[in-house]
């Protein structure tokens, strides 16, 4: 079970079990209508300036609890700040937007879509799907929005 508590940086004050059977469900979903390599939910911490990673289909590599300082970044401006969803296809476009790019090239990747998770005019959340090269198109970025709003009340309770 993921669970974020009052030693997670960042997230002081909570104690919430994480809906791990919705974020499974979502999972399966994503699965089902665009395929991926890797899955991954993230909560946004936007008084850090970071985003947190709550739920991974690759824990090994990607395990929950990690951060990445993307708030304050031309990613962070489009995809936390506004609401945005974004798209990523080669590797130019991963180096450009995550610092984490190594990795996740090295997992085969090269395509990323994201979806902001948004409750009113706030993002909480971001869901985060990357895979090959030519993986996604701008038309999947609706199906994947809406599947993201599935994630409004388990990442509303952070």
């Amino acid at each position: 079970m993921n669970v974020l508590n009052s030693t997670t940086p960042g997230m002081t004050g909570i104690s919430h079990e994480l809906d791990e059977p919705g974020f499974a469900m979502v999972e399966d979903l994503c699965r089902k209508a665009f395929g991926f390599r890797l899955f991954t939910i993230l909560a946004n911490d936007p008084g850090a300036g970071e985003i947190c990673r709550v739920y991974s289909s690759n824990p090994a590599d990607y395990p929950s609890g990690g951060r990445k300082p993307m708030g304050r970044t031309p990613w962070g401006e489009g995809v936390l700040r506004r609401g945005r969803a974004w798209l990523g296809d080669g590797e130019d476009a991963l180096r450009w937007a995550f610092p984490d790019a190594a990795l996740i090239l090295s997992l085969g990747c090269e395509a990323c879509a994201c979806a902001p998770v948004r409750q009113g005019d706030r993002v909480i959340g971001v869901l985060s799907l990357c895979d090959v090269r030519g993986s996604y198109a701008a038309e999947d970025l609706n199906g994947l929005g809406a599947l993201a709003q599935l994630l409004v009340a388990p990442l509303g309770q952070l």
